[in-house]
Order: structure tokens, then sequence, then C-alpha cells
């Protein structure tokens, strides 16, 4: 009888949270239910959930795709309600993912054009789906990254804690909020839409919190006291400058144009460009930081006589930093220009180590594949400590010297229980890879290295390589050369957890990378 009872208290509990989460209602005589937004829901798998199309929701619920924030209520029209697809099979919403039930004939392909989402992002969030699908399992479709939607209708809703409410005051301005709040007018416009009509007085709109002082007689949450505020801290983490000094930049790039009318035919050289607008956001920001910095930008044409003849200007004897030039040619004419005048070079672009020797005040922005390489066996010997390692090298064409390099920096960190048997050779033959299992370990993780920049090789060894994953726990690493590599599918490269070291990384999620691809655009 005990236990009767915990069943029924069990289903009455059900039933309460249910009843809790999912609350129903008569407005003017018409159904609707009431959801509360969660952290990870969006517009689109709310209305997924309840089977209603989205363009009612939003009627219903007038300015949400605008400003979609957690703990809103929405309601939802169940007279709109798509009774069909409602007994189908629709999925769960569960935070940020949108949970579908596997029916009987349903495939990965199914799925992605179910819920417009590609295979590979499905298995992403799904690794068991790679076996196969099963009827009744759990698929999880992260609802944020669903394609072909209005962004409104698929970002996660905004945590309100994160930001201030401001009322628009007469006479207020973009600028002079940013100052009010130390933010960017980008951050502003970015978290109200755009605010493609300007600011309206009496309207409220969000204003993302910074962590500094800053005046609060009319904001609605009171801000983080005690911090730093920007430049104070840029002064701070750079004691050697001075707020009274002011320093001169020389940006050495090579258009190679006689007037601002060529730059439209830059062709190749865009990237000089490119580079250039980028530098102006970069000296931009810091001057708001409040750095005293003067630029001056030099055309060096790719060519080392007339970077020469740059050197005779007046001007470049108060250098302080150099950014350039690009080609080494010209590298090697400013480098005894700048030891003489005490500034620093920083080289943007890719260049061989060898220029760096005996040049203290010469820095590299990118590290050359001899660097990466030697982190790459840095990182096996101490993120895969006790795996079985195997290198696989061309036999046609051995890079002997790489695998040099691979192995030396992979022994170090194993210090004295290293023997020049713990990295496993294999010499690949026409990419037949026979015999290779034997090299494999069924008890180990094995990592795999290919010292090679042949793309037809490494496509053939990763594709032999990966009818092994099923009886064994592989990990592939490479060359950062390997990001051009567009010919190998994704979904090899994930099976086989390839990884590959890169002098830069852009992660275009991250919000910082969205302002500044906007700002640069």
């Amino acid at each position: 009888m005990r236990y009767l009872t915990s069943i029924v208290l069990v289903i009455c509990m059900t039933l309460s949270l249910t009843a809790q989460e999912e609350r129903i209602t008569l407005i003017n005589g018409k159904k609707y239910l009431l959801h509360v937004v969660e952290d990870g829901h969006t517009l689109y798998s709310i209305a997924k959930k309840y089977s209603v199309n989205i363009d009612y929701v939003i009627q219903e619920n007038p300015g949400i795709d605008k400003r979609f924030v957690l703990g809103q209520e929405v309601k939802i029209p169940l007279y709109r309600q798509d009774k069909v697809e409602a007994r189908k099979n629709p999925p769960k919403l569960m935070g940020e993912y949108l949970v579908h039930t596997v029916q009987r004939k349903e495939t990965l392909f199914s799925l992605s054009q179910k819920y417009n989402v590609s295979i590979a992002n499905i298995e992403a969030h799904n690794p068991d789906v790679r076996a196969g699908l099963k009827i009744g399992m759990q698929v999880k479709i992260p609802a944020a990254e669903i394609q072909g939607l209005n962004d409104n209708y698929v970002a996660p809703a905004i945590d309100q804690s994160k930001f201030y409410q401001h009322e628009v005051q007469p006479k207020e301005t973009l600028y002079s909020l940013s100052k009010k709040y130390n933010v960017t007018v980008e951050d502003i416009k970015e978290n109200n839409d755009g605010l493609v009509q300007g600011l309206k007085e009496g309207t409220t709109i969000l204003i993302p919190k910074a962590v500094t002082n800053i005046d609060d007689s009319s904001i609605t949450d009171i801000a983080p006291t005690n911090t730093l505020g920007e430049e104070e801290s840029f002064y701070a983490l750079n004691p050697a400058l001075s707020r009274q000094d002011q320093y001169y930049v020389a940006l050495m790039l090579p258009f190679d144009v006689d007037n601002l009318e060529q730059l439209s035919e830059l062709g190749n050289d865009q990237i000089a460009l490119e580079f250039y607008l980028g530098a102006k956001i970069a000296i931009d920001s810091l001057r708001r930081l409040g750095l005293n910095v003067v630029v001056d930008v030099y055309d060096t044409k790719k060519d080392p006589v007339h970077v020469k003849g740059l050197l005779l200007k007046e001007s470049l004897m108060k250098t302080h930093l150099f950014i350039g030039p690009m080609y080494k040619s010209s590298l090697k004419v400013v480098a005894p220009f700048a030891e003489k005048v005490g500034a620093h070079i920083v080289c943007p672009v890719p260049q061989n180590t060898k220029i760096l020797l005996n040049r203290p005040y010469l820095s590299k922005a990118m590290s050359s594949s001899t660097t990466q390489i030697k982190q790459v066996g840095r990182y096996v010997g101490v993120k895969h400590d006790g795996a079985n390692v195997v290198a696989v090298i061309p036999y046609e064409n051995p890079e002997k010297t790489m695998l040099t390099l691979f192995k030396n920096t992979y022994a170090k960190t194993k210090e004295n229980s290293w023997t020049k048997d713990s990295v496993v050779t294999y010499w690949a033959q026409d990419n037949k890879l026979e015999n290779l299992e034997k090299k494999l370990s069924l008890a180990k993780m094995n990592v795999i290295y290919i010292p090679s920049d042949d793309m037809v090789f490494v496509s053939g060894v990763l594709n032999k390589l990966r009818g092994y994953t099923k009886e064994h726990n592989i990990t592939v690493v490479g060359h950062e050369t390997w990001l051009k590599f567009d010919q190998i599918d994704t979904e090899y490269k994930n099976d086989l957890k390839v990884t590959i070291p890169s002098a830069t990384y852009v992660d275009y999620n991250n919000l910082n990378t969205k302002r500044f691809l906007k700002k640069y655009r």
C-alpha cells in the first residue's frame, strides 16, 4: 500500500510540474497557453514545440521578435495550432535544444531537412547517431543553429540581469550614452535591433553592462564598484607608457598605387588594404582607451629600393613602432633603420624564423611551420601521455625534418622515460596502408601524426584510417596547411578528431568577433 501511495505521489507531482510549465487560459473566449521563457529558448523553438506558426506567436506578443528575454511569459494561441502537426511527433523543448524522438524510417537526412540543420551539426551534438538511428532515440537539435530563418527567431532569450534599462531623455545621443555607460555605440545599437530610427525620447533601450564605475543616476540597476576603468587598466598593464607622451606608428604596407583611385584595382594586393582597415579599428580602440598615438601610412610598393627612399623622410626618425613591411626584402631594409632610431618592428605575415636572429627589436605576429610542429609534438606528449603514437610517413617523399622536430619535442615531455621507440614509424606506400592496423592499439588512444602537406597523401591516409575507428580510438594530428584542404570531408575530420595547430583562430560565434566584422564591413 505504501508503494502504491508513492507512485500516486510521483504522478501527482509530475502533473503539477506540467501544469506549472503549461498554464492554459481563456482570453476573449480564445484558448491560450502561457509559456515562461527559460535559458536557451528561442522564438522558433517555442513555436515548434507547440506546432504554432511563429508569425501567430509574434502577432499575439507584439515586439517579442525585437526583445525576447528570460522569464518572459509568451502567449501561445492554441486556437491557431496545427492539429495535424501536433499529433505527428512534435519535439520537446529542453534548454537550448529541441529534442526529437526518432520514428520508424527516419534518417539523419530527413531530420536535417525537417529542422534545416546540417547532418554534421546533428552529429556534433549527438555523437551516438553516427552508429545509426534507432526508434525511440532522443536526438538534440540545437535551436540557435537552425538555418534559413530571421536571426531574431533563432536568437536565445536575453538575460536582462546583464543589461541596464535606460529611458531615453531629451537631447540624449548614442555618443553621450556610450560615454555614460562606458560601452561603444555599436554595443548599444547591436542590442536594440540597430536603432535604425535613432533614439526616441521616452522609449526604453537595453544597454549591456560594462565592468566599470559609471554615473548611475538614471539606471535601474547598480553597476559593479571598485573596478579599474578601461584607461586605468590599459596603463596599469603598460607602465612604461605615459599618458602625456605622443607615440608614433609607421604602417608600411604594399599597396603599390600612385593615387587613391587605384585602390579599387588592387587585385592580389587587396590583403594590404584589408589589413589597413583592420589596423584602423585597432588603433581607434587604443585611442579610445586613452593612448596618444599618431599613425603614418606608407606604401612600400613591394620594392626595397622604394623603401630605402621612404626611410630618408625626417618624420620616420621619431617612429616608436613599425608595423610591416610584409615582404622579406623590404623588411631587411627597415630592420637596421629601426634599430638605429630605437623602434620596434612587428611583421604581420608569416616569415622564416631566421629573420629574428640577432634582431631582438623585431617580432613576428605569425608563428612559423617549424614552431608549430614543435608545439604539436609538445601537445601530444602532454595531452596524450601514455598514448600509442604512430607517425605515418609518405614513402615516396618523406618529410624527415618534420618527423625529427616532432619526435624531439615529444621526447622532451617524457624526460627520462622516453626511448627511441616511443614514436612508432610507419612508411606508407601508395596510400594502401597495408598492415597499419598492426601498429594500432585496442587498449590505448592511438595518436596518428602525419608529417606531410601533400593533400592527396593526407586525404588518402584519413580515408583509410576512418575504417579503423569502430574498433580503435584514434586522434589524428597534422599541420596548419590542412585548413586549405577543402576536399577532405568534414565528417572524416570529426570521426578522426583531427587536431591541427594554427597561428590564428577566429571564433565567429564570439560577440567581439561579430562586433568587429560589423564595424569593419
